[in-house]
């Protein structure tokens, strides 16, 4: 019996033209990751089902099979948000999808800063200053009303 050549595995992105003018990945020439550095966000699911191929179907449907839904926290009719990113779609809960955006504003504000503490601050300046800008324009009125009482009577 013949031998059946192996098949070759696309590395192009789905549309594009087979390898996109480059040879095809080997397994020597994938980057290495150290995985014991990698940590997961609270929001991601602890274990992963193993991948599989789907289809899409009508209407542009896709199934997302029970193994994901629940390792995703999904039930049926669950909201979700669909990302384009580059060449990958990606669906998210909005609980995750707040996690992330959480998680992201924290990396900007420096430690022991509190936003909310530094936002009611700014409200309460802005709440005096208005206050202040009050009592000047009372103050200017009463004094016009004073000087023409004075000049009429």
């Amino acid at each position: 019996m013949a031998k059946r050549p192996r098949k070759s595995i696309s590395t192009s992105p789905p549309g594009f033209a087979e390898g996109a003018g480059q040879p095809p990945l080997a397994d020597e020439d994938l980057p290495k990751k150290d995985h014991a550095k990698i940590t997961l966000p609270p929001y991601a699911p602890r274990t992963s089902p193993p991948p599989v191929r789907s289809k899409v179907g009508p209407g542009g449907r896709v199934v997302i099979p029970v193994a994901f839904r629940e390792a995703a926290g999904m039930g049926e009719g669950a909201d979700v948000m669909i990302l384009l990113e580059g060449h990958k779609i990606t669906l998210v809960t909005p609980m995750a999808a707040a996690m992330a955006a959480r998680e992201a504003v924290s990396r900007l504000v420096p430690p022991g800063v509190s936003l909310v503490d530094e936002l009611l601050a700014d409200r309460r300046a802005e709440v005096e200053a208005e206050e202040r800008e009050e009592r000047e324009r009372q103050a200017r009125e009463r004094l016009a009303r004073e000087a023409a009482a004075r000049r009429n009577g």
